[in-house]
């Protein structure tokens, strides 16, 4: 018994539209390295990190902006071989979904520590817990403080290091504010 009814399989086609899939990734993959480093070269050239330092912003916004739109192009790369593959648009809100998901976990996970930190140093500095240029003692850190700022304050210990110490630690621990030496 001969079963006709099977559809028919073109191979060929299946193959074809691998190959171009792969080749579309393989250069989507490639122009997002290469949209990295011509911004994050573009952002140097601009002084955005040298503008964020004078505000007391020490995360490298060149590295955060040219890896965002590295990222971007990888992401519509994607997109653009789940449509080649002819996926359903069910696929593409599935992985669109997943990658608003993955940058809103980055984001929460990397200012944690921002809001408490801000927190603090407001009230810090509103009670003036620690001011500049008091001697103090917080866990096992000492030293004259050299600068409160909103996220962080920095103390300069007798051997001469500079110690940046979170402003929510300062809240949270017993400071111990020493008389000044001679």
């Amino acid at each position: 018994m001969v079963l006709n009814n099977w559809p028919t399989v073109n191979i060929g086609a299946y193959l074809t539209t691998l190959v171009v899939t792969a080749l579309i990734v393989l250069i989507g993959f490639i122009i997002g390295k290469l949209v990295r480093r011509l911004s994050q070269k573009f952002l140097h050239e601009a002084d955005l990190d040298k503008f964020m330092n004078k505000i007391n912003f020490k995360s490298s916004v060149e590295e955060f902006v040219s890896r965002t739109l590295e990222y971007f192009v990888y992401f519509i790369t994607i997109v653009i071989a789940i449509d080649k593959l002819g996926l359903t648009t069910t696929m593409l809100y599935i992985v669109s979904g997943a990658f608003l998901l993955f940058i809103m976990i980055a984001f929460f996970l990397g200012i944690k520590d921002f809001f408490p930190n801000l927190i603090a140093g407001l009230v810090l500095m509103k009670k003036e817990k620690v001011k500049k240029g008091q001697f103090i003692k917080v866990g096992s850190v000492e030293g004259k403080v050299e600068n409160v700022d909103f996220i962080e304050t920095k103390i300069k210990t007798k051997n001469g290091d500079l110690i940046y110490v979170p402003n929510s630690l300062l809240y949270k621990q017993d400071v111990v504010v020493k008389k000044a030496r001679s």
